[in-house]
């Protein structure tokens, strides 16, 4: 019998809380799109009301997420009908690229009362209706507010359509099903498709050439499975793919391509990471945490001429073969035991290896030690920063986070107040915590928001 993982668990967990929190947050717009009065819809547009006499079908209001149909607010109409039922109205929105967000609907059924707030419903009718009655092309498909019936059978009806209609952005996060529902990514074949993000979702047959990634710009993984290296063989093969978010992965990447410009992982596990040739590389944020059984991941970086922004760099955790392929970095956060001399001086190397650092962000992990005073002391990384290119010449903003006034972190603030004549700004942020336990906490509630805000990463993903 197979027995879930961790991993896994922290999937279903986040599905559950993200079903609420998505609705809480969508309740700001409905206060906003009550229907108007028939005076207030203004002259010239079709005045019928068609329904129980309760509901105003047509209604004008502000555009939905900036993709508006001119000034026509749809929603009602598309969830009762599938389709807009003004004469006016409805050759319009045929005649535009269609925008369908699934939260629009669940909006409508909460003004209509069909509903009750943080109600997960199935909208799968509705939105079938809609993709029917629309000729296409199809400008962004969302879902991520609502279930759908037959999970499998409907996810393969949906991406048929979007191929055939040429779909340009597709989003879907599965907030109901369990997280090995596969996406029949096989059927993805729309030359248009230039924006891919899915969550909970397994994704068994990705490889090459299976879906039509020629003009793919953005591909955003969360909480995702697929194989690690089948994954990088698309994205080696993708001559358009410039932006990729991976997040809760626990697969090892290699990374070969031209085209990519940021490469952002959240919250994964891996044994390595490497990046083979990256020339248009601008981000880089390394949220990787190594495997269970392995003490550190192993970070291979080379061709990133271009890279300027580095992020979560963790120096317990990280083995970086070297650092000779970031002398363009100008922004850089990294995380580092500051107790530790290894580590300490570690830093030292890496300031060295940067010439062009301008912003530095470190981010204490560890306690003060007792013996802290005496190790900086002898050890002396920090008191000839003057020596370094990148602190006498360009640093110009440099922060520390948790913040616990240890003998190390005043030590590299008291040389960096003295050798870098460029210096804007120098700020601290204070650590809550007072002891083991505490910290402890605190690690496992800093670990939660994180876990929090790439929840809601997820939800904002168009903004």
């Amino acid at each position: 019998m197979r027995t879930t993982t961790p991993l896994e668990e922290s999937a279903a967990a986040m599905q559950t809380r993200a079903a609420s929190v998505l609705t809480r947050a969508a309740r700001p717009w409905l206060d906003r799109a009550a229907a108007p009065t028939v005076a207030s819809q203004g002259a010239g547009r079709d005045q019928s009301l068609i329904g129980d006499g309760q509901e105003v079908v047509l209604a004008a209001a502000v555009g939905w997420d900036g993709h508006a149909h001119d000034k026509y607010e749809q929603s009602l109409d598309l969830y009762l009908f599938g389709r807009p039922v003004s004469s006016y109205w409805e050759p319009i929105w045929q005649g535009k690229p269609l925008v369908l967000h699934d939260k629009q609907l669940v909006l409508a059924t909460e003004y209509l009362g069909r509903c009750h707030e943080g109600e997960v419903m199935d909208l799968s009718e509705e939105i079938n209706a809609i993709l029917n009655n629309h000729p296409g092309p199809i400008a962004y498909f969302r879902v991520d507010s609502s279930t759908w019936k037959d999970a499998r059978g409907q996810l393969i009806s949906w991406v048929k359509i979007l191929s055939n209609k040429r779909a340009e952005e597709v989003v879907i996060i599965n907030l109901s099903h369990k997280s090995d529902l596969a996406f029949p990514i096989e059927d993805l074949q729309s030359p248009n498709l230039r924006c891919l993000r899915l969550a909970f979702l397994k994704i068994p047959d990705l490889d090459l050439f299976v879906f039509d990634y020629s003009s793919l710009r953005e591909l955003q993984l969360l909480c995702c499975s697929y194989d690690g290296r089948r994954l990088s063989w698309v994205i080696n093969d993708c001559a358009s793919l410039q932006h990729l978010i991976i997040g809760f992965s626990v697969e090892n990447l290699k990374i070969s391509s031209k085209s990519l410009v940021t490469l952002q992982l959240l919250q994964c596990t891996a044994s390595w990471l490497v990046i083979d040739s990256a020339p248009n590389l601008w981000l880089l944020a390394t949220g990787v945490m190594p495997r269970r059984g392995y003490a550190s991941v192993s970070i291979s970086l080379n061709d990133t001429p271009s890279l300027k922004r580095f992020t979560y760099l963790l120096l317990p955790f990280h083995q970086v073969n070297d650092y000779i392929y970031l002398t363009s970095v100008e922004n850089l956060r990294l995380g580092l035991n500051m107790a530790t001399r290894a580590q300490r001086s570690g830093l030292r190397k890496i300031l060295e290896c940067l010439p062009m650092l301008s912003h530095l962000v470190i981010w204490r992990m560890d306690e003060v030690a007792s013996d802290e005073l005496i190790d900086v002391v002898l050890d002396g990384s920090f008191d000839d920063l003057n020596n370094v290119t990148c602190v006498g010449m360009r640093l110009r903003y440099f922060e520390i986070e948790d913040f616990r006034g240890g003998p190390a972190e005043l030590n590299i603030v008291r040389s960096i107040l003295r050798h870098a004549f460029h210096l804007v700004k120098l700020s601290t942020e204070r650590c809550i915590t007072r002891s083991r336990e505490d910290f402890r906490k605190y690690c496992l509630k800093r670990n939660c928001e994180m876990k929090q805000r790439l929840q809601l990463t997820v939800f904002t993903i168009i903004n």
